[in-house]
């Protein structure tokens, strides 16, 4: 019954329902509903205007976020600098997390492994984690030069197999990159035509 309540609390949404069940080791579901619940109605009485669906969502973040370990939330906070879905390689270049801190965090249904030796960030999480680094300005400026520097990077090891027998893969790796190299370009001085210029003949 308890399970029922938190699935029609969290309106079906998959990472919703995805971060309770990762909360199930150590709370009751009588205990995770109530605490979604109260977490839901702190929300709403934040911002009444907020979307039903996104408010609902929201809670299961705020009260996951409140659940994990200092380090954790260190590790979110920072990978909030990329958008999308990221390798291993950028983790580590970008945002100074490792293989180990990522399985951790996917176990707490905070990051979704993809399969492919990727693992996507949500962009409500993302913006969440974002968000509790407000007081950090000199941390954020640093991984906005880390992430530009290393998508750059990316594109520069590519540009020579864009016209070759490579093009497929260099193709497919930018299109890897897409989600977070567009944001990556545009708080550079000149990204737009620095980017072009890597990609161009």
């Amino acid at each position: 019954e308890a399970i029922g309540r938190i699935a029609s609390l969290l309106e079906g949404l998959p990472l919703g329902l995805e971060l309770a069940a990762s909360l199930a080791g150590n709370m009751t579901p009588d205990e995770i509903h109530a605490a979604l619940e109260r977490a839901a109605m702190a929300l709403q009485s934040r911002d009444i205007n907020r979307n039903p669906r996104h408010r609902s969502l929201g809670a299961a973040v705020s009260f996951s976020w409140a659940q994990l370990a200092p380090a954790m939330r260190q590790s979110m906070m920072v990978l909030a600098i990329l958008h999308g879905s990221f390798d291993a390689d950028a983790a580590a270049s970008v945002a100074s997390t490792t293989r180990e801190a990522l399985d951790a965090l996917a176990l707490r249904a905070m990051i979704t492994p993809t399969g492919d030796g990727r693992w996507h960030l949500h962009e409500v999480v993302r913006q969440f984690a974002w968000e509790q680094s407000t007081d950090a300005s000199a941390l954020r400026e640093t991984l906005r030069s880390r992430r530009d520097d290393y998508y750059l990077r990316k594109l520069a090891d590519v540009r020579g197999t864009l016209e070759g027998p490579g093009e497929m893969e260099a193709l497919a790796a930018i299109d890897q990159a897409a989600p977070t190299g567009p944001q990556a370009w545009r708080p550079a001085a000149q990204p737009p035509a620095d980017a072009h210029a890597l990609l161009a003949a």
